[in-house]
């Protein structure tokens, strides 16, 4: 069995570490890949993210929202049952490891 994605898009707001109770860093994020255009119609996926230890670091340090970033990890069900009894269905992806894409900061030009 093979559950591996790789993903280069663009953060959608600026991520912030967390420490988990036992004291473990984490950061949560989304990413905006961009598809193919249709008919001239531009559309995006949007891939929820979860980043542990020092990749979580790296990540809070070095990129803010609209920057782009190339990830590698696996994909999780995270589906649940909420107070109504409906049942949602969703993935996210745990990410180990960010990578910058080679993509300019703004004001680095000179």
């Amino acid at each position: 069995m093979l559950n591996k994605v790789i993903i280069m898009g663009r953060i959608t707001a600026d991520p912030e570490l967390k420490k988990t109770a036992s004291d473990k860093e984490l950061t949560s994020f989304s990413v905006a890949v961009d598809q193919p255009p249709r008919n001239g119609e531009k559309k995006a996926d949007f891939f929820r993210c979860t980043a542990w230890g020092n990749t979580a670091g790296f990540i809070c340090k070095y990129f803010k929202k609209g920057a782009m970033i190339l990830l590698e990890g696996s994909m999780h069900n995270d589906d649940y049952t909420d107070d109504k009894g409906v049942k949602h269905y969703g993935m996210t992806m745990t990410v180990t490891s960010a990578s910058f894409t080679g993509e300019r900061k703004e004001g680095s030009y000179s």
